[in-house]
Order: structure tokens, then C-alpha cells, then sequence
């Protein structure tokens, strides 16, 4: 019993759990478990001790008190008269009851101080499994308890989902608004006249441009419910674009001229609510309109970028490139912007150059390292640090670096381009065409880092003019109305969803373009 007792001494114990704490640097699940334990038994220890020593005295007060009487004035158990008037007891029996006394008086001091000491075993163990209740859940082996110390636990009250996306169907009868998954039309708003390709939907509000023989308006309507918010008549000229910003919807509008060398025009900044005009700005050759950053809105005017101010239109401050004009509309990302600039080169047609300017020192980054054909080209995709962008005629795709201007790399499709850039992820995807008849199309997925190509599916012969992406799916609009659905990782088709026509006229046959978003 004394050699158990010499071999598990508490000392040796604690010095037993103090090695095996420090036996390594990150603590494991289970020597974590040992330090917290040791903490409570080291804060247990001096709780009982001070117990101990509080009541104590007490007790040996009272036994001094017990042990300190007159002989024959023992009291007896069964009255108030003293022992001696009723014969005395033999002295042994007196000591007899003084060391029963004594005894009693310390069991009572034991058994306290063990009541003591389960209570804190109790609320120790409680401690314990809340610790391990409230433990992180592991990454791997040995992986720390996490404890966290004055700090609560904030259970939230409602749990956001991600928002669900839409297809927004533009045909020749109107607008529909289609659940993805299903297939099903969620509203329908009929159109009488032709709807330009371009499709906005930007937070409760869905843009677009229709236009007839003599006049064109401008539409707004409910994402929610397709009922139409407001229309703004274009009546003085002939719409080119229009593009809706945080703020405002601007809308190019060209002059009527018999001249057809006039490129003049004026750009109009409408309300988004409401549609009325805030503000008008003449234009001096055709106009691309961009986007905003924080209280200017960037305009392309023929060869140079005018700031102006959101709220007017008065010129902030301009820049203007060597090349003949800008050819797409400049592009925000941060406080950077970029735009692209062509000449039309005799015998090789139009050369591209692509610039950055820095919005808040209104100073011109860089230059893009050389030139490249972008005949008909579209804007170019600026996602990850990329810059993308196609030749339409030519079939080449580009990829720039936009911290620097230099290109990355090339790649040539072999066929001309009929899609803008779509980026997702790693992957860069474009529809290239033959322009011959019969038609032969193919989506090719590029990699974004070199240019590779990762696969490409043929569609058919017809040809696509855009791609959309939404929860691994790449979506198109093909003829009968029909929108076809394709794996982002391989091309191949998973569905097919058919529009189904609302509108009395007789069925569209045209391709339906679409427009993927809440």
C-alpha cells in the first residue's frame, strides 16, 4: 500500500501531466483536455485548503472547550444535574467519552470538507464537458481544442440564402422572365415593337430599348412582376446605346442628319426611378457611355475620355489617345479604368491599343505593349487580373496582364468570333463561327493562365452571339425559342428549355437573346 502511494505521490503526478503539456509544441486534442483539468485541480486544492483552515480553529476551540472541565461537573445526557449528584463516574469512562467527543468532532471536520470537495468535483466534471462541447471541430489529427475566453456565442436570427438567378428572355413578342431549374415562365411582357438585343436587369428593375420605323423608347420594368415602371420617348435622333450605372440609365442618342458624316449626338442621363431627364451633354462624335466612380460618370467622346460630374454633367476633367477612336465603352474596376482605342490601318484594318488610368490621380497608367486586330470586336472581359479580349474577323483571342498592359498571350481559334469573352474561374469560353454556309459553330473553353484550350463542342449551324454562366451551367439562346443548357467543366448538353410563346402573333422563330441575373 505505502510502495502504491510512493509511485502515484501528487507531485510526481503533476510533474507527469507538466511533461506531457510540453512535450510538443501544438498540444493534441487530449493534452489540452489534461491542462484544463490540471487548472481546476490546482484551483480545487486551494479552495479545500482554505476550507480546511477556516474551520479548523473552530473545532479545536470547541474541543479545548470539552476537555476543559471541572471533575465531577460532566454533564450528564439525559438531564440537567450534574453527574456527581448522582454518584460519581469512574475517571476512564470520563476519558473515554473526551476521545469519543474528540473523534466525532474530527469525522465531522472530515466529512465537510469531503462535501466540499465533491461539490467541486461536480462542478469541475460540468466544466469539463462544457469545454468539450464547445470545442472546435477538428481539420485533422491532433488538432487543438479551441477555448474561446470572454467571448459569446452569437447564434444569428435569420440565415441570408444566396440568391436565386433567372433567365430574362428577350424574343420578338417580349420579354419573359424563366426559373432556370424548371423551365417555368414566371411573367411575360408583351412587346409591339422590335427589342434591341441588350437586356439590363440592374436590382428591381429590368432595361431595354424598343424601336419601330419612326419612333424608339426607353422601358423599365418590375423584375418582380414585368409591369412596366416608366418609358422615356427617344424622338430626337437615332438610339445607338445606353448603359445603367448605380445612379443614373445615359442613353446615346445620334442627330438626324442627311449628312451621314454627321456623328454628332447627345448623351442623356435619366432618373432611374422615374425616367426623367436629369441632365443632357452634346456630344461631339459618337459616344460610348461608361461607367461610374463615385460622383463622375466616364464618357467616350470620338478619341478622348471626358469625366463628368453624375450630378450635371459639367467636365471634370478629360484625356485624350492617339488612336482614332475609343471602341468600346470604358470599363470601371475599383479605381481603375480601362477603355480601347482603334485606327483603321490601310491593309490590315483596324489595330487596337488598350489603356489604364488611374481615377483618382486622373493620370494615365499604361499603354498596352503592342497592338492587336480587333476587326468588329466587342468590349473586353477584365476579371482575376485579366484583361480578355477578341478579334471578331480574324478569330484570335488576347490576354493581357491589367496591372502592367503587357499581353500574356495569344490564341487563334481558326474561325472568326461571335461571342464577347466570358470568364469563369479558370476558364475563358467564346463562340467561334466560319461565316460560311452552311453555318458551323463551337463553344471552345480556353485556360485563362495560358491560352489552352480545355475542350469545344460544336452547336449546330447556327451561330451564338452570347454566352451566359450561372451555378456550373452555360447558357445560350438557340432557334423555336429554345435556350440550351451545357456543363461549364466539359461542354457537354445536360437540357434543354423551350420558351413557350404567350403572344398571339404567330410563333418567333428567331434566337432568343438572354440575360442571366436576380
Amino acid at each position: 500500500m505505502n510502495e502504491r502511494n510512493q509511485q502515484f505521490t501528487p507531485e510526481e503526478v503533476d510533474e507527469q501531466i507538466d511533461q506531457l503539456l510540453h512535450s510538443q509544441q501544438t498540444p493534441s486534442a487530449n493534452s489540452q483536455m489534461l491542462a484544463d483539468l490540471s487548472t481546476l485541480s490546482e484551483r480545487d486544492l486551494r479552495i479545500i485548503a482554505n476550507v480546511r483552515q477556516r474551520l479548523e480553529p473552530h473545532f479545536e476551540q470547541h474541543q479545548r472547550t470539552d476537555q476543559v472541565r471541572r471533575p465531577g461537573q460532566t454533564r450528564s445526557t439525559t438531564g440537567d444535574q450534574p453527574v456527581a449528584d448522582r454518584g460519581r463516574k469512574n475517571p476512564m469512562q470520563q476519558g473515554y467519552r473526551l476521545v469519543e467527543k474528540h473523534r466525532t468532532t474530527h469525522y465531522m471536520l472530515n466529512a465537510l470538507v469531503a462535501v466540499f470537495v465533491l461539490a467541486l468535483l461536480l462542478s469541475s466534471t460540468f466544466v469539463v464537458f462544457g469545454i468539450l462541447s464547445r470545442k472546435a471541430t477538428p481539420t485533422g489529427p491532433n488538432q487543438p481544442i479551441v477555448v474561446p475566453t470572454h467571448q459569446a456565442t452569437t447564434v444569428p436570427t435569420n440565415i441570408v440564402k444566396p440568391q436565386s438567378s433567372f433567365l430574362y428572355v428577350r424574343k420578338e413578342d417580349g420579354i419573359y422572365k424563366v426559373d432556370p431549374q424548371s423551365g417555368r415562365t414566371l411573367w411575360y411582357h408583351a412587346i409591339d415593337n422590335t427589342v434591341e438585343e441588350s437586356v439590363t436587369v440592374k436590382d428591381d428593375s429590368v432595361y431595354l430599348v424598343t424601336m419601330s420605323s419612326d419612333t424608339s423608347q426607353l422601358l423599365a420594368l418590375s423584375a418582380q412582376t414585368g409591369h412596366q415602371q416608366w418609358s422615356m420617348p427617344i424622338n430626337a435622333g437615332i438610339y445607338r446605346e445606353y448603359k445603367v450605372t448605380a445612379s443614373a440609365v445615359y442613353v446615346f442618342v445620334q442627330d438626324q442628319s442627311p449628312n451621314q458624316n454627321v456623328l454628332t449626338g447627345k448623351v442623356y442621363a435619366l432618373n432611374r426611378d422615374n425616367g426623367k431627364t436629369l441632365w443632357i451633354r452634346p456630344t461631339l462624335n459618337t459616344a460610348r457611355v461608361g461607367a461610374e466612380y463615385k460622383n463622375s460618370v466616364y464618357i467616350a467622346d470620338g478619341n478622348t475620355l471626358l469625366a463628368l460630374d453624375s450630378k450635371d454633367g459639367h467636365e471634370l476633367w478629360h484625356s485624350t489617345v492617339a488612336e482614332t477612336s475609343i471602341g468600346a465603352f470604358p470599363q470601371v474596376i475599383t479605381n481603375r479604368l480601362y477603355l480601347q482605342s482603334s485606327s483603321l490601318v490601310a491593309g490590315k484594318g483596324w489595330s487596337s491599343y488598350y489603356y489604364a488610368y488611374d481615377l483618382d490621380s486622373h493620370t494615365q497608367l499604361w499603354k498596352s505593349s503592342e497592338a492587336v486586330d480587333a476587326s468588329g470586336g466587342s468590349a473586353p472581359t477584365i476579371v482575376n487580373g485579366g484583361l480578355y479580349t477578341s478579334d471578331q474577323q480574324q478569330g484570335w483571342v488576347y490576354a493581357f496582364d491589367i496591372t502592367n498592359g503587357k499581353k500574356l498571350w495569344q490564341h487563334d481559334v481558326g474561325a472568326g468570333i461571335a461571342s464577347a469573352p466570358l470568364v469563369v474561374g479558370d476558364a475563358l469560353y467564346i463562340v467561334e463561327s466560319n461565316n460560311q454556309v452552311p453555318t458551323s459553330s463551337h463553344i471552345v473553353a480556353l485556360k485563362t493562365s495560358n491560352g489552352a484550350q480545355i475542350w469545344s463542342q460544336s452547336t449546330g449551324d447556327f451561330t451564338i452571339r452570347q454566352l451566359f454562366a450561372n451555378q456550373g451551367k452555360l447558357y445560350y439562346g438557340m432557334t423555336d425559342s429554345k435556350v440550351v443548357v451545357r456543363n461549364l467543366t466539359n461542354g457537354e448538353q445536360s437540357s434543354v428549355i423551350t420558351i413557350e410563346d404567350k403572344s398571339t402573333r404567330k410563333p418567333t422563330v428567331t434566337m432568343p437573346f438572354i440575360t442571366i441575373a436576380p
